[in-house]
Parts: structure tokens; C-alpha cells; sequence
């Protein structure tokens, strides 16, 4: 029976190490999205990539486009 829950446990384990990088790779390809949206000029893409907290900060893509220009200008 030990032994049982400890394969259990190990696949568990597994699972969401693979989830976590499902993730990660996720949110690799939206802030890489985003990052293009901001090299092309493209407010409303990048906004759209922007977390929900964000958009509702900002209100507008224009908004927010400027607000990064402003604040982060390596970007």
C-alpha cells in the first residue's frame, strides 16, 4: 500500500512539473506577443496582451502604449 501512494505521489509530482511548464511557456509566448505589438507601434495589440488589472488601469490602448513609452523606454 506504501508503495502505491508513493507512485501516486511521484506521478502527481510529474503532473504538475509539466504543468508548470505549459505555463511558463504560456506566458513566454504572450510577453513575446507583446513585445512585437511594441516594436510594430500596435496599441491595441499590445494592449490586448495586457493583464486585465492593466487594461482596466488604462482604460485605452493609446493610454497605455504611452504610459509604457514613458516608463519603460527600453521597450
Amino acid at each position: 500500500m506504501r508503495t502505491l501512494l508513493l507512485a501516486i505521489g511521484c506521478l502527481a509530482c510529474l503532473m504538475f512539473a509539466a504543468r508548470a511548464d505549459d505555463d511558463i511557456a504560456a506566458a513566454q509566448t504572450i510577453i513575446s506577443s507583446q513585445a512585437e505589438a511594441f516594436s510594430r507601434d500596435d496599441d491595441a495589440a499590445a494592449f490586448a496582451y495586457a493583464a486585465p488589472a492593466l487594461q482596466q488601469m488604462f482604460q485605452a490602448p493609446a493610454i497605455f502604449l504611452s504610459m509604457v513609452r514613458s516608463r519603460y523606454a527600453p521597450v
